[in-house]
């Protein structure tokens, strides 16, 4: 396969993998069964939702990268980019993780991490949060990764 197919077959891939994640956090949030306690259960089953539509796209792009990486098709230099990709990935998915463990240390029900190119991303299940929550959350965000305040963002999330 040329260079320009891989690419357009891999953008392909990457597009289908983000549609069918949107639909499946969509699918999830019209089934939500109805109870008393339906502000918790929304938050409830929309941090897990999150959590297996983030698991499912990593899962996916593992795959793709581990495809590209072994093809004997594919140029020395995709394969290194595809290996760092991989590499940042897991990096990556180990930080979210701690830094979730330590935004619940703190009392929090509920956090999802999620770590872009330059942000960070903080959603909390909380109605809304104090100035004192937020700077804890922000502390413990700067510390472990070094990255800018300005550059992280933590979003409320509940009723």
């Amino acid at each position: 396969m040329s260079k320009k197919k891989k690419i357009v077959l891999l953008s392909v891939m990457v597009a289908l993998l983000v549609v069918s994640g949107v639909m499946n956090f969509m699918l999830n949030n019209t089934s939500a069964p109805v109870v008393d306690d339906s502000d918790a259960l929304s938050a409830s089953s929309f941090f897990s939702a999150y959590r297996t539509d983030r698991t499912a796209t990593r899962e996916q792009t593992m795959l793709e990268l581990d495809a590209i990486i072994s093809s004997e098709d594919t140029s020395e230099s995709a394969k290194i980019a595809a290996e760092e990709m991989k590499l940042k990935l897991c990096a990556n998915m180990q930080t979210e993780f701690d830094l979730e463990a330590l935004i619940k240390a703190k009392g929090f029900s509920e956090a999802v991490v999620s770590i872009g190119t330059q942000n960070i991303n903080v959603l909390v299940n909380d109605a809304t949060l104090e100035s004192a929550e937020v700077a804890q959350i922000l502390s413990i965000i700067v510390e472990e990764t070094g990255v800018s305040a300005s550059n992280v963002k933590i979003t409320p999330y509940g009723a």
